[in-house]
């Protein structure tokens, strides 16, 4: 009589976990901002308050994109980006004097 023992070959649970890869414990900040989309947000009587950003992106753009619904015109439009603060009034964006936006940008219309 023949006896025949089949024995499974794991590994060592230890090993095992050690070969896996440790969660990171400091993420880049820009490499979180590469993965997140880009936007522009307005603050406002709009439709859409976050508008997705890319390099043609003016204001006036923005604002066409935002959907105003406000019952009265916008007297005046600024536009924040990191700690510096830009005023448009309504006539200035009317006349043609517009801007490019970047990721970010935060703009208040206000009546």
């Amino acid at each position: 009589m023949t006896v025949v023992l089949l024995v499974a070959t794991v590994g060592c649970k230890t090993k095992q976990a050690a070969s896996r890869t440790p969660p990171p414990v400091y993420v880049d900040p820009a490499a979180m901002q590469a993965a997140m989309p880009q936007v522009v947000r307005i603050r406002g009587d709009v439709r859409n308050p976050v508008i997705l950003w890319n390099e043609n992106l003016t204001l006036a753009g923005a604002l066409v994109e935002a959907d105003y619904i406000g019952r009265w015109d916008p007297l005046s439009v600024t536009v924040t980006r990191g700690r510096k603060v830009q005023r448009f009034s309504a006539s200035r964006l009317l006349s043609g004097n517009d801007m490019f936006l970047e990721p970010g940008d935060i703009i208040d219309v206000h009546r």
